[in-house]
């Protein structure tokens, strides 16, 4: 019997992108020196004493325009109108990328497992889910989940002692970590890692899938 294994990542901590920003109140851009972010990127917002009037802590915003290297703007829904901010807040404000990871095809493969590990920072403090969709093109994972964007979040079994992380709830990363689980697969397309809530540090994610033909 021959096995076939491959391989890819879900987020790299070279993805997971942050950096200071301030906001111009009369045109809602913000600004944020080579943020490296594009148009349907996820943010959540954080400051160090009172975020911009319009804007509210970890809560999800997407990217809806790219002016520049230096500057974007974000909506409340995806594709949808610019965010109205009315004040520019006071302190140092900073935003997170996040969101879901690459999508990846398992359908041909028996068993998923999945490899997490954070950047060794120590700081590292987020959320991870895990969905999964059954539909032909995939879901879109980074909207809501309803009759025509058709997803669920699935469970985690840690390979370590066999426990179980219920996929609503998912894993809370508060540090230094490095974790395997195997990921329940059946009759499903399409896997993803979604992050949320997170406020500092990096992970990878690796996903590994073998079909044992």
């Amino acid at each position: 019997m021959s096995r076939n294994t491959v391989q890819y990542d879900i987020w790299k901590t070279s993805e997971l992108t942050q950096g200071t920003f301030t906001v111009v109140a009369d045109t809602d851009i913000f600004t944020s020196v080579a943020h490296g972010l594009i148009v349907g990127n996820v943010v959540e917002f954080k400051t160090a004493t009172t975020l911009p009037a319009g804007l509210t802590a970890l809560t999800t915003y997407y990217v809806i325009s790219v002016p520049t290297v230096d500057t974007f703007k974000v909506s409340a829904t995806k594709g949808g109108t610019s965010v109205n901010v009315t004040d520019t807040g006071t302190g140092v404000h900073t935003f997170l990328k996040q969101g879901s990871g690459r999508r990846i095809y398992v359908e041909d493969f028996r068993n998923v497992n999945i490899a997490i590990a954070t950047d060794g920072g120590g700081d590292a403090a987020m959320t991870i889910k895990f969905a999964s969709s059954n539909e032909d093109d995939s879901a879109d994972f980074d909207i809501a989940q309803s009759a025509t964007n058709i997803y669920d979040y699935v469970e985690l079994v840690d390979n370590e002692d066999g426990s179980d992380i219920d996929g609503d709830t998912g894993l809370t990363i508060s540090g230094d970590d490095v974790r395997h689980f195997a990921v329940n697969t059946d009759n499903v397309s399409w896997v993803t890692a979604i992050i949320s809530g997170r406020t500092e540090g990096e992970v990878v994610i690796k996903l590994s899938a073998t079909d044992n033909q």
